[in-house]
This record gives structure tokens, sequence and C-alpha cells, in this order.
């Protein structure tokens, strides 16, 4: 069916079918002739039919050929139009030269150059160093219909160098099969995706330094939903793996059930400050635990964090302070001590010293004998020898406070496990 639209088997067949009409025609036309017009003129038809039909015939062939030429006129102004106006760059390549037959506006409006300019280019003139010799096996492995041809690099008038998606297919332009070029212009595209990839990796890295910094972070640290369930928690927190992927929604009453505790008073007291907390107020408290046989001193804090004006979730930490606890009471223990250790030399040091101030005022008088004298130096060296007494102890003992508290700060204590909240 497709063979009866050619132009050539159209002709042939309208003038097979034109010849035997005349030829029908002719002998009807002879024998109505004879039946109602004189001989003469039916003689003069017969001697003149030849070149009737000749010209007959000359008339239905030129204007077959005329109305084909039209029809074929028309197709190719709207191929043409359709390639012209086409908003991607577009043109026919010559597949022995390379060069360009033609180019649409969109092509002179991509690549910056004119129409005249394209037309002494070749397809090279556009393509980047590294990919000329891509090229030739790109225009030989031409097909009928428009093929993808990849992601190629083309360079334009101003050496600025774009990316585009090339589409090749066979056609025919001026008697001669060429390559029909289209190149989609995707530099913003694949820009856009690069910068995504890149955001995305960018991301990931921040969130993998994020998770690391977290779960080696030497505090526990929770976040809670605005109904006291947890949503995230770190290793410090709670070392057992499942154990931590089981809180994972629950609350601290879940908890404290699953560990085998009835009294809920402190899961109770945490749910009063975490109140607290979501109404905006951070919460900072300090927990007592005695853990195998040991109290534990833990420092904890709840704050709300909002998003967009509204409270998203609630933080919470701890951090184990019994060192710091037991310091601070050492501290205590030690001032007092010293308090204790000052009122009590300030009074064995006063009674020497008065004893010395008495023995000047009375050597001032300057009337004693040999005797007294004597009497008075010795009793000055009782109290000097008292004196001397005094501070050794003093010092002894300062030391061994100082002694006492180095040991109690360097020894170590296991930290046990416990959920931040």
């Amino acid at each position: 069916m497709k063979a009866l639209k050619k132009p050539e088997v159209v002709l042939t067949l309208l003038f097979v079918v034109v010849a035997h009409l005349c030829v029908f025609l002719n002998d009807a036309f002879v024998f109505l002739a004879n039946k109602y017009i004189q001989k003469e003129y039916v003689k003069h038809f017969e001697n003149y039919k030849i070149p009737f039909l000749i010209l007959f015939f000359a008339v239905i062939i030129f204007y077959s050929i005329k109305h084909v030429r039209i029809k074929i006129f028309n197709s190719q102004k709207q191929y043409y139009n359709l390639f012209e106006s086409n908003p991607l760059p577009m043109a026919i390549v010559d597949l022995d030269t390379q060069e360009f037959l033609a180019v649409n506006i969109a092509s002179i409006e991509c690549y910056g150059y004119s129409r005249k300019e394209f037309l002494t280019m070749s397809i090279s003139d556009i393509r980047v160093e590294e990919d000329l010799n891509q090229v030739e096996q790109l225009l030989k492995a031409q097909q009928p219909g428009l093929k993808k041809g990849g992601i190629k690099k083309h360079k334009k008038k101003n050496s600025e160098i774009i990316i585009v998606e090339v589409s090749t297919g066979e056609v025919f332009f001026k008697n001669k099969k060429c390559c029909l070029l289209l190149a989609r212009d995707i530099t913003e595209i694949v820009k856009a995706r690069e910068d995504k990839k890149n955001a995305e990796e960018e991301r990931a890295r921040q969130e993998h330094f994020y998770a690391y910094v977290l779960e080696n972070f030497p505090i526990d640290v929770a976040v809670f939903d605005k109904e006291h369930r947890y949503v995230l928690l770190n290793k410090n927190a709670v070392k057992n793996d499942e154990t931590r992927k089981w809180m994972i929604g629950k609350d601290d009453f879940d908890y404290f059930m699953f560990k085998g505790n009835t009294d809920m008073t402190i899961p109770e007291k945490r749910r009063e400050r975490f109140l607290r907390a979501v109404a905006g107020e951070s919460e900072e408290w300090i927990d007592e635990h005695l853990i195998d046989g040991r109290k534990r001193y833990l420092l904890r804090k709840f704050f709300p964090y909002f998003e967009n004006g509204s409270l998203k979730y609630i933080f919470g930490y701890g951090t184990d302070i019994t060192e710091l606890k037991k310091a601070e009471i050492q501290r205590d223990e030690y001032i007092q001590q010293l308090e204790k250790i000052a009122f009590a030399t300030s009074h064995k040091v006063r009674q020497p010293i008065c004893n010395l101030q008495g023995l000047v005022s009375l050597l001032e008088l300057d009337n004693f004998d040999r005797h007294e004298l004597s009497n008075i130096t010795t009793v000055m060296q009782k109290s000097i020898d008292q004196m001397d007494e005094v501070t050794r102890d003093l010092a002894l003992k300062l030391h061994d406070y100082k002694q006492n508290l180095a040991t109690t700060r360097n020894a170590a204590h296991p930290v046990a496990e416990h959920p931040a909240y």
C-alpha cells in the first residue's frame, strides 16, 4: 500500500487508466458520431484523433505532475517549518564532509554563530577536542528515525562549554543522504544534578559526623517527643543495642517496668519535670542512685526544641558527676578539718607566744641578776620548743590530709548503664 503513494506509481497508474478510457471513449465516440454527425466531420476527427489524444494526455499528465509537485512542496515546507521553528537546536550535516548544510534558529541562538558562519563550518568545530574521534563513528551509525547518541560536550562561539544530549537520524536533504542532528542543552540540568548529588553527599557526611559525635559523646543524650516517648538515644545512655532499639517509642514508665521496678516514684517525678520543659522551661536536677552499694550522682537537664514557633522535641542529657560530687564533699570535709586544726593550733600557738611576750616585758626592766636571767631564758626556750612542736604537728596533719585528698580523686569507680532523661 505504501508503494501506491509514490508519485511515479500514481502517474503510471493514471496514464494506464486514462489510456484505456481514451480507447474506450474513442470507439464509443466514433460509433455515436456515425449515427448523429455527418461523415465528413467524423472523418476529420479520425484524421486528428492522435494529436488530440496526445494533447489530452499531456494536459492530464501536466496537471497531475503539478498537483504532485505542489503536494511535495507543501510537505517539504511543513517539514522545514517544523525544523526551523523547533525550540531545540537542529542541524543537517553532510555524512561525507561532516559540514553543516542547514541549521535552525535555535542552533543560532544557542551556539552564537550566524547561519552564514554555520554553513562554512563542520560538526568538529563545535565539538571539544577530546570528543573529536567520536564524530565519524557517530555519523556512520545513522539509521532512519532519531536515535539517542548520548551525552556530549559542545563548544559555543564564545568558547563556553555546554553539555548536550545528542539525537541523530538519517534524512534526505537535496537528494542526498544526510544526518539530522538534534542537541538538547542540559547543562543546567547536569549542574543541578551535580549540585544535588554534592549536597546529598555533604549532608551524608555531616549526618555521619553528627552521629559519630553523638555516639561517642561522653554524656547521656536522649530526644523525646511531646508525649515523653524516646525518639533517639546514644550509646552512652544505653549501651545494649537491643535495649536501645526497644526503647524507641517507649517512655520512662515502660523502661522501669522493663527493668522490673515497681516503684514509679522516680518516673512520676521525671514526668513532672518533663511537663515543665514542655511548657517552655528548662529543667535541671541531680539524681542520686545506689548502684552496687555505691552512691552515684547524675546531673540531668531537659530543654525544649522549637521549630517554626512550635514545640518539636525535648532534648535531655545526663552526665555522671559522682567524682565531682565526692570531690566537693571531700573539699567541704577538708575545709572543716582545716578549720578545726586552725582553731586547735591557734590555742596551742597562742600560749607560748603569750609566754614570750611576758618574758620580753620582764627583760625590759633590766634589773635581774644572773640566776633570774637563766630562769627567764629557760622558760623562753621551752616556749620556743613548744611552738616548734606545734608547727611540726600542723605540717604533718596538712600533709596527711593532702595525701588523703589525692587518693580520693584518683579512685576509679565503674559507671553503670542508665537511660538519659
